[in-house]
């Protein structure tokens, strides 16, 4: 069942942009003295910031469908008490999900979508790596 309901959430990796922005805002970036690594700081984080605002906003209907069939107490008593709900209850809201006539178009547009954010998310990976080995260069171990 945790499945289930995890399948409506979004994850999004974190990041912790906020000292790199604010060496930016007051012109401190400049203390970063080598340029490239300056420019790949900047790029990995820009990227995350495209990658967070994509996520919030996702093309398919999956988790509103998803959202609309489960009755709002089931919800309520499954998320906000960690009660599980009833199984009758909860094949009832499967079924209407499942015979909802928007759910293929929905789930097709989460796997495209994430087939994108997989795509992204490794473009993010590589930038990262790329920083990790910039920094063993100028500063080794």
């Amino acid at each position: 069942m945790q499945a289930l309901f995890y399948s409506t959430f979004i994850a999004l990796p974190e990041a912790q942009s906020a000292v790199f922005r604010e060496m930016e805002s007051t012109a401190n970036v400049r203390l970063l003295r080598d340029p490239g690594l300056r420019t790949e700081l900047s790029n990995h984080y820009a990227l995350h910031e495209l990658l967070a605002g994509i996520l919030e906003t996702p093309i398919g209907r999956y988790r509103e469908l998803f959202a609309s069939v489960l009755p709002g107490d089931l919800q309520y008593r499954w998320t906000a008490q960690s009660i599980e709900p009833d199984p009758e209850e909860l094949a009832q809201a499967i079924n209407a999900l499942v015979a909802h006539p928007d759910l293929l178009t929905s789930v097709n547009a989460e796997l495209g979508y994430t087939g994108a954010m997989v795509f992204w998310l490794g473009q993010s990976h590589a930038r990262a790596e790329s920083i990790l080995a910039h920094l063993d260069q100028l500063y080794p171990r």
